[in-house]
């Protein structure tokens, strides 16, 4: 066979002398694809997350307003999702302080009949 085949050129040979089963090279050319993809998803994880964190803000606060519902936001940097459950190792006591003194604060302002 000449030296300048290509990948593709040398598969169709194989496939057409029978060497190689044309539906067992799509498998592993699918897997090969597929891993990447899984590589490329996990690199890429935190970018990900944050974006899906953010767009969920959004989305909560677009219907929030549009419901009329009174509220107030808090983010808590360098926190993680759970941050106020004291049985992980997300746990952060002073955010999690701070997020239920403003909890409270906010139902005393908005519930307590004046």
């Amino acid at each position: 066979y000449p030296l300048s085949m290509n990948t593709k050129q040398v598969l169709e040979i194989f496939v057409e002398q029978g060497v190689v089963d044309r539906s067992a090279v799509d498998d592993i050319v699918q897997e090969v694809f597929s891993s990447i993809r899984v590589v490329k998803a996990f690199s890429r994880e935190e970018y990900e997350q944050r974006r899906f964190e953010e767009q969920s803000l959004e989305n909560v606060e677009t219907a929030l307003k549009a419901a009329k519902v009174q509220y107030e936001r808090h983010l808590y940097p360098g926190t993680q999702h759970g941050f106020n459950n004291d049985t992980t190792p997300r746990y952060d006591r002073a955010a999690a302080a701070l997020a239920w003194q403003r909890t409270v604060d906010f139902l005393n302002k908005n519930l307590r009949s004046g």
